[in-house]
């Protein structure tokens, strides 16, 4: 019984942190808390549990963007998944 509980509390037996942005979505599955970066210098958008499906913005100046989905799971492991957007 202690080997068994011994790999419950690993983390390679449970799903961990994902993260995973497009420019339209965001999703993750097996989060504590989450954080959405735009890269425009706006503030963050944060939340606990897994993100909205739908989160919007829109930049107001023409350039190119890293916007940034950060997922953390229930033991503090990260995830980060950045794109490059561009706003002509």
């Amino acid at each position: 019984m202690d080997g068994f509980h011994a790999l419950g509390d690993s983390g390679y037996t449970h799903a961990t942190a994902a993260a995973w942005l497009q420019p339209s979505t965001t999703t993750g599955t097996g989060n504590d808390a989450w954080s959405l970066d735009y890269g425009d210098g706006s503030a963050q958008v944060t939340g606990r549990g897994r993100p909205t499906a739908l989160q919007t913005h829109r930049y107001t100046a023409k350039g190119t963007y890293r916007a940034s989905l950060t997922v953390t799971d229930w033991k503090g492991v990260r995830n980060t998944d950045t794109r490059v957007l561009t706003v002509k």
